[in-house]
């Protein structure tokens, strides 16, 4: 009947209507993934995409790269791999999460059967770790439309995004601890997540304590040498530091991988404490950290008690009120024990 071939000439024409065959091709060196799998705040990595024009345009075609929620495009980066027709791509607005950009040929225009392969840079920031851990599936989706012909969408395999995952050992209590005195403590930071990170981010919040130095003095992860850290910046009582890639072990802090910290602090007063904040992200600003570790190192005095139990006053060289003099004060103290905890200390 009639109706059979108004059937095939309306697939035809659907077929003819369609903007590009979009597919993703493996990449031709290792790793050849595409997408490519990514850690999270450390380096980037690349998604390719090959498009087949299925229209013609004088003015050329659009592409929206629609990233998974956490990534974000590396502006710039987008590179033409190959093209029969040499056909270019430039940015064309959009957003770090779904850029734009227009494929043409030298005249700005698109012609049916023109081919391009590109790839782009993308970055993951801390809200992809939290989407894995939500158990999130990652893909990108592309789209691409050329005037006067639908629009053409496809989806890409999905990648693995990994992370770091910090634990941190806190100092053991400073016990008999005297006012004036300065002690030494010891801290460590390992990575126990499947990511690596190319940065380690400390905040040392002291109370009723200074911290003289702190020193990296070691672990699997660090370079070896012994480092004495500079705080970056100093908020209160609060000091910031970074352990840089170049102070790390191969440039990062792998999996399973730790450091070692030696801090020499002097107790101020009988009520000192430290409050320790260990990160990691993709600026050194907490607010930027993706994870947050925290912990304490404790002070515990020595024990004992001043007890003033005379106070004598003696005129030295005294003639008369008009004639200058000296005064000596003496101060006896019979503390509950001979140490410096029983100490008479100058508020």
């Amino acid at each position: 009947s009639g109706l059979l071939p108004l059937l095939f000439l309306m697939l035809s024409v659907a077929m003819q209507a369609q903007s590009f065959l979009i597919n993703f091709p493996a990449f031709s060196s290792s790793p050849t993934k595409n997408p490519q799998d990514i850690t999270v705040c450390n380096g980037t990595s690349k998604l390719q995409v090959q498009m087949s024009a299925g229209a013609s345009s004088a003015s050329g075609a659009e592409v929206t790269i629609q990233l998974a929620a956490g990534m974000e495009y590396v502006a710039g980066s987008a590179t033409v791999v190959s093209s029969n027709a040499g056909l270019t791509i430039t940015e064309n607005g959009g957003t770090a999460n779904a850029p734009k950009f227009k494929i043409a040929n030298a005249s700005g225009a698109i012609a049916n059967s023109n081919n391009i392969v590109f790839t782009i840079d993308r970055r993951a920031t801390c809200t992809a770790r939290t989407q894995v851990i939500n158990g999130t599936v990652f893909k990108d989706t592309v789209t691409g439309t050329i005037p006067g012909s639908t629009a053409s969408t496809e989806l890409s395999g999905s990648y693995d995004v990994k992370y770091a995952v910090l634990s941190y050992t806190q100092p053991s209590t400073q016990n008999n601890a005297i006012v004036g005195q300065s002690y030494t403590r010891t801290f460590s930071i390992t990575n126990g997540g499947n990511g690596s990170i190319s940065a380690v981010y400390l905040a040392l919040n002291n109370t009723g304590l200074t911290t003289n130095t702190l020193t990296l003095t070691g672990g699997t992860g660090s370079t070896g040498t012994p480092i004495v850290l500079t705080p970056t910046s100093t908020v209160g009582t609060t000091s910031y530091y970074t352990i840089p890639a170049s102070q790390l072990s191969g440039g990062n802090l792998d999996n399973g991988e730790n450091l070692t910290f030696s801090e020499n602090f002097k107790v101020l007063s009988c009520t000192g404490s430290t409050a320790y904040s260990v990160g990691w992200g993709c600026s050194a600003a907490p607010s930027d950290w993706c994870e947050t570790k925290t912990g304490i190192g404790s002070v515990s005095m020595a024990n004992g008690s001043a007890s003033l139990t005379r106070f004598t006053v003696a005129k030295i060289g005294y003639v008369n009120d008009c004639t200058p003099y000296k005064f000596t004060f003496t101060y006896v103290t019979a503390g509950s024990n001979t140490t410096k905890a029983s100490a008479i200390y100058d508020a």
